[in-house]
């Protein structure tokens, strides 16, 4: 078996050199100092060759990793030859690790049908930036300016990875973004009113019973200044009750990084309140999580509250806690808005869930003192 030491240095002169490292698996090294892992296997009678990445973005290790699951049906082959699909295979198996497996697969998918079909094989070094910006355009055309913009950064990081194997020599897709059109402005998503705040808490107790869960969830939500997709997929397993602690893997987190939300005094009531009747907190009625027009659209039609969504109570909590002047980046953090270290560097891990709690608990009592109609409340 190959080590990192041997495909460091392992070079070729006149013609490519093959070293072998077990299984099928070998590394192809050409007089240029590229050095591509493939997989030699067979279909029927006929021999052919899996393209599974470059070194030294392919460790030994992580090769025979690919190669097993190839092997297993887990793995896509790759064309063997130097075409910007292979390029862009090479590139999405080395970043995917690091993303969510829905938006790793949006990528792929958007990488497939908008570029595969003009630029798929072509070799890299023969793509210009007219050839980019033919794909993109036909994007623009049908006014999916969003899906222009990062397809256009996909295509770009295929560049950088290209370059950097020696297949490519400038990248086509660099400074497209000045000639795409602009995005349009960002519609914001409507806030729950401030003054409406202790009505809709009150419409939410009048809930039929049979629904009470969809209210209870909503409740939840709010509460917790949670995405919608986040209470819908909340398990059990989740909830640690005895430290009063919600914690949301980072798969099932927008910015995939793992977030803890303190548990108030109020949604450890909510909680008291749902049978455990399976998996989920709020269950669909048939099966899996709670379906958001049971969760939401029920509610809005039912009481009114057009503004009953995610994103408007969201914006209610983040509202609220600036215009308390509480601290703002904790407050962002309570959001999960934060995907650097800022806050980290701020507080220790103890401190900065200390700080969330009284946030948290501090708009929980605030959203009381509404229901209750005092509404000098903890503002004044």
């Amino acid at each position: 078996m190959l080590t990192e030491r041997d495909c460091r240095t392992a070079t070729a002169t006149g013609k490519p050199v093959k070293l072998t490292d077990g299984g099928g698996l070998y590394l192809n090294v050409t007089p240029r100092g590229n050095k591509t892992w493939r997989l030699a296997y067979r279909v029927g009678k006929v021999q052919k060759d899996l393209n599974i990445g470059s070194f030294p973005e392919f460790s030994p290790a992580r090769a025979r990793l690919a190669a097993e699951d190839f092997k297993k049906g887990k793995l896509e082959p790759l064309p063997a030859s130097d075409t910007f699909e292979v390029s862009a295979m090479t590139w999405f198996r080395l970043k995917s690790p690091e993303w969510a497996p829905r938006h790793a697969s949006r990528v792929l998918s958007r990488i497939k049908k908008d570029a595969f079909p003009l630029l798929g094989k072509k070799s890299m070094a023969s793509i210009t930036s007219a050839d980019v910006l033919d794909v993109l355009r036909n994007i623009e055309a049908r006014g999916a300016r969003d899906i222009t913009r990062r397809l256009r950064q996909n295509i770009e990081g295929i560049f950088v990875l290209a370059i950097a194997e020696g297949k490519a020599t400038t990248n086509p897709a660099v400074g497209l973004n000045l000639v795409l059109a602009k995005r349009p402005a960002t519609k914001h998503m409507p806030m729950l009113p401030v003054d409406r705040v202790g009505e809709f808490m009150s419409a939410l107790r009048r809930y039929p019973t049979e629904d009470k869960r969809a209210a209870l969830a909503v409740e939840f939500m709010l509460r917790t200044a949670a995405r919608t997709t986040e209470v819908r997929g909340a398990t059990w397993s989740e909830i640690d009750e005895r430290r009063r602690i919600w914690t949301i893997p980072a798969d099932r987190m927008k910015m995939t990084r793992e977030h803890s939300v303190p548990l108030t005094d109020q949604v450890v009531g909510i909680l008291t309140k749902l049978p455990r009747d399976g998996e989920f907190l709020f269950p669909g009625k048939r099966r899996g999580m709670m379906n958001e027009n049971t969760m939401l659209y029920g509610i809005q039609r039912r009481l009114g509250f057009t503004q009953a969504t995610g994103h408007g109570m969201r914006a209610l909590f983040k509202t609220v806690c600036t215009e308390a002047r509480l601290d703002g980046q904790v407050v962002e953090r309570c959001l999960a808005h934060v995907t650097g270290n800022k806050v980290e560097a701020a507080y220790d891990a103890s401190e900065l869930l200390k700080q969330k709690r009284e946030i948290l608990q501090w708009y929980s009592d605030w959203l009381d003192e509404q229901e209750r109609g005092d509404l000098s409340g903890v503002l004044s």
